[in-house]
């Protein structure tokens, strides 16, 4: 049972750019109702079939910086942020999997900028 259209996923790092070895802070959100499994229905008395998001990972450049298992517990619309150290510029992606290991994701661009002196005192700011 993948995703609705309607339910969004949304990535955000500050500060993009960022300076080389700068901690930058990923925040992510998922619209999902996450439910748990353990409400009914009031007129069909049917209990909801449990449907979660059980499952963050980021991965940097191809590469997992961080992953984090979800249990019933995690409210509907779960918001996530946590910090990582900026070494390149690159691609910073998050995957959700629900119960049904269905995936979803949103990726975004981490621009890191390397400030290098010149030799008459300016600073130069490379990209890369």
């Amino acid at each position: 049972m993948p995703a609705r259209k309607d339910q969004k996923r949304r990535l955000k790092v500050s500060p993009n750019p960022a300076k080389r070895g700068e901690i930058v802070t990923v925040k992510a959100l998922a619209e999902h109702e996450m439910e748990t499994g353990v409400r009914m229905d009031p007129v069909t008395l049917i209990v909801y079939p449990r449907f979660i998001l059980n499952q963050l990972i980021c991965r940097y450049e191809g590469m997992m910086v961080f992953e984090s298992d979800w249990y019933s517990g995690v409210s509907a619309n779960p918001y996530l942020s946590f910090n990582l150290r900026a070494e390149k510029s690159g691609e910073i992606e998050i995957e959700w999997v629900d119960d049904y290991n269905s995936s979803t994701y949103a990726v975004t661009e981490l621009l890191v900028e390397d400030e290098h002196v010149r030799d008459d005192g300016t600073s130069l700011k490379i990209s890369g």
